[in-house]
């Protein structure tokens, strides 16, 4: 397990950066939607039609991570996406938003 702080940050906004910086995997790539970059207005809507937070798979992309807490294990989102990969993401988030 590989935890991240996402304190502070928006959820939705951490949803979109981890999508469009993940790739399809797969069958994945039969999935139109996975060629297209997420917004943070689709990732807000997402995170409501989702209680849970927890995302597998979106469009053919895979993600692994739960979004419920201010802690996201980016484990296995790294395991298929590349080492370091999800705090990566969130670093260039707390950067952004600095």
């Amino acid at each position: 397990m590989t935890f991240v702080d996402i304190s502070g940050l928006d959820p939705a906004a951490v949803l979109a950066a981890l999508y469009n910086a993940s790739r399809q995997q797969v069958l994945g790539f039969l999935n139109p939607h996975g060629r297209e970059p997420m917004t943070v207005e689709t990732a807000a809507h997402l995170l409501i039609a989702t209680p849970d937070c927890y995302f597998d798979y979106l469009n053919g992309r895979v993600m692994k991570v739960d979004l419920s807490g201010i802690q996201v294990d980016v484990g296995l989102y790294d395991r298929d996406n590349g080492d370091g990969a999800g705090a990566a993401v969130i670093d260039s988030l707390r950067r952004l938003a600095a």
